[in-house]
């Protein structure tokens, strides 16, 4: 029962740190791509088309 304990403790470890790292790519795309929303609202003609994250969007 201990050695399961202990595997599951290891498991929920792992899972804390590849949940951490997804909800920091999470806010960093939302920033990235709320930028690009914000600039948009400032500008919309400034520019036919705008790249965000590797993805071009037409204005």
């Amino acid at each position: 029962m201990e050695k399961r304990i202990e595997e599951l403790e290891r498991k929920v470890a792992g899972l804390e740190k590849q949940l951490a790292e997804l909800q920091g790519a999470v806010s960093h795309y939302h920033a990235i791509h709320q930028i690009a929303i914000d600039e948009l609202k400032v500008s919309p003609s400034s520019a036919s088309y705008n790249v965000v994250a590797g993805v071009s969007y037409q204005n």
